[in-house]
């Protein structure tokens, strides 16, 4: 058994059959592992038909940033991609070497992070590195082209942050300050 690219379910993560799921419209979409050498930039979605948009990348400052084939596509980035139709993004993962697991930098206010697990992990937990400092969190339903319900940290219910995060999926995060995410599977 496998988890396939927005499930849910806490299975087997199959490394070697891994894509990133793209629907017609905007995607928000991360990788959940650090990818192989030469594989590892924007350039994995050159076959994309972006309709002409750019892949974006939100800085945190505020500033949105059109991204190169050339960026580096790392865990923890979240990032927005056009779609003119479905495909599935083969991702190739780094070989199991040890590394420091990777961090980022959030700034006050909103920033967008990407989910670094290979199975759905609760909200509290994934973001336990930046506790107590973030406040809201909510991902992007690319099939319904809208939001998900929002996550609130010591919420119970809807809201809860008891609440599932997903692989491949990118997730608006709301910092009352700034503080540091640190991976938690990659």
């Amino acid at each position: 058994v496998t988890v396939a690219a927005g499930a849910t379910a806490s299975v087997r993560f199959d490394l070697d059959a891994s894509a990133i799921r793209l629907v017609p419209g905007w995607n928000f979409v991360s990788t959940p592992m650090r990818l192989t050498d030469g594989q590892d930039t924007i350039a994995v979605f050159d076959g994309v038909d972006t309709a002409g948009h750019s892949v974006l990348y939100y800085n945190g400052t505020g500033r949105w940033e059109a991204m190169s084939r050339e960026e580096a596509f790392e865990p923890l980035d979240g990032i927005w991609i056009y779609a003119n139709g479905t495909y599935a993004i083969p991702l190739a993962f780094a070989a199991g070497s040890v590394q420091t697991p990777p961090t980022k930098d959030l700034d006050a206010g909103w920033n967008a992070i990407g989910f670094t697990d290979t199975v759905p992990e609760a909200a509290a937990a994934t973001l336990r590195t930046v506790e107590p400092a973030w406040a809201t969190l909510f991902g992007w339903k690319a099939d319904e082209q809208a939001y998900d319900v929002s996550i609130i940290r010591g919420a119970t219910g809807r809201h809860g942050e008891t609440r599932e995060l997903a692989p491949f999926r990118g997730y608006w995060v709301y910092m009352n300050e700034a503080d540091t995410l640190a991976a938690i599977g990659a």
